[in-house]
């Protein structure tokens, strides 16, 4: 799963269409008013920790 800010320095198509080729279980989120860092931004670290939170509930995005 990428989550990604859409006013990142790097355009989101250009990041999501090579992974989303690459592995066919693959999640984006994009993020309104969030730049490269969401996990602190104010407009987006909300939405990223409720995000995260919903993935390790699941039991995903965890190593073995």
């Amino acid at each position: 799963m990428f989550v990604y800010g859409d006013h990142d320095s790097h355009p989101a198509e250009g990041v999501e269409r090579p992974v989303a080729a690459a592995n066919k279980d693959f999640w984006f989120i994009l993020l309104k008013y969030c730049g490269h860092l969401p996990w602190i931004e104010m407009a987006a670290s909300d939405k990223f920790y409720a995000i995260r939170r919903e993935e390790l509930r699941l039991g995903k995005g965890q190593t073995d």
